[in-house]
């Protein structure tokens, strides 16, 4: 696996004041549900961002303000179980992501020695090379040297 920030987004979960942090626009923006308790809809809050990364917690709240989340009552908080489900919609392509990764590990792992059995005969070499002097001949042909504009 890479380590590239743009690419790896970081997985671990936010801490307490970095989830409040990201939700507090929200919170700022929308009003709470009517009968609702804003105490207990904090505390749901709460529980339902501890797994999540403050990136996708940022980027979910920014999508409830601006009216982006399927199903939301645009006049109001979200109720925790849109916010869950908008928050797994955020991470899905993520998730998708690490198990591509993992699946191929595993077939690295399993194929790893493949190239050392692959037995180089001198004829399998000949026609390794017929083969790249017929591409070579082909692309000059169809590929014109490139001029460069000056």
């Amino acid at each position: 696996m890479t380590n590239n920030p743009t690419y790896d987004p970081p997985l671990a979960p936010a801490t307490e004041d970095e989830a409040k942090a990201a939700i507090l626009p929200m919170v700022e923006a929308l009003e709470p549900p009517p009968r609702i308790d804003m105490a207990e809809l904090h505390k749901f809050y709460m529980q339902i961002l501890k797994p999540y990364p403050a990136w996708a917690i940022d980027a979910v709240s920014t999508k409830f303000i601006n009216g982006k989340v399927k199903g939301q009552n645009m006049n109001y908080l979200p109720r925790p179980p849109l916010l869950s489900q908008a928050l797994e919609e955020e991470m899905k392509p993520v998730y998708d992501t690490l198990s591509r990764r993992r699946q191929w590990a595993a077939i690295k792992a399993e194929n790893e020695d493949f190239h050392d059995k692959v037995v180089k005969t001198p004829e399998s070499k000949a026609r390794v090379a017929a083969m790249k002097r017929n591409f070579d001949i082909w692309h000059a042909e169809n590929n014109p040297p490139r001029r460069l504009i000056r």
